[in-house]
């Protein structure tokens, strides 16, 4: 009787977590070269504070923007910043919104020259599970996620990358229209390791 008790509390917690998941907006925003910076300004003698600044200015500024675009800050990782968007949100209005992040960049005001931060973002559609550990806030995990930061690793400074699952949540033909920024959108296929062929989405940006 013991044994069937716990067996039957193992197979309960079991399926409290597995329910808990999201279908959700992921994003990852990454600050590019950010460890060649850091090497760069070893070598010269520079101090740390100024890679410092540097990276904690691109953490403040992306994370302000997408919450004002009704995103969720899950987690700063370093030189990247992992934001999710509620289902019900416009995937229109989410990209246009990393189009405005990406342009926002652009015009260095106080980082130019080699200090200038440039970015790069992936963006995927799809359910979570929620991985949180110590805390009780909405953690995704899962195949999006894992999807989202591959596609980063294929993504230039400048550009934004989507999967095929956020494209179909995209209600317009013409991606290009979405915002005036937009130069060109190709589509793309590749095989990641761990999440097998991919079709994808670039964004160059004028």
């Amino acid at each position: 009787m013991v044994r069937q008790r716990k067996i039957r509390q193992f197979f309960n917690f079991y399926e409290e977590l597995a329910n808990d998941s999201q279908f959700l907006y992921v994003l990852f925003v990454d600050l590019c070269n950010s460890t060649e910076y850091k090497h760069y300004l070893l070598k010269t003698g520079m101090s740390d504070i100024i890679w410092m600044h540097r990276q904690l200015f691109f953490l403040n500024k992306v994370c302000i923007h997408a919450e004002k675009a009704n995103g969720k800050i899950v987690k700063t990782m370093g030189d990247a910043v992992l934001a999710t968007f509620d289902f019900s949100e416009s995937a229109e209005d989410i990209l246009h919104s990393c189009v405005d992040l990406v342009a926002a960049f652009s015009k260095p005001i106080i980082f130019t020259g080699k200090d200038k931060i440039d970015i790069k973002v992936s963006i995927d559609y799809g359910e979570a599970r929620n991985g949180a550990i110590f805390s009780n806030e909405f953690d995704p995990i899962g195949l999006c996620v894992d999807r989202c930061a591959r596609l980063g690793s294929e993504t230039a400074p400048g550009e934004i990358t989507f999967s095929q699952d956020f494209d179909k949540q995209l209600r317009i033909d013409d991606k290009t229209a979405i915002h005036p920024r937009i130069d060109s959108i190709l589509e793309l296929h590749s095989s990641f390791k761990g999440v097998g062929e991919i079709n994808y989405y670039k964004l160059t940006i004028r």
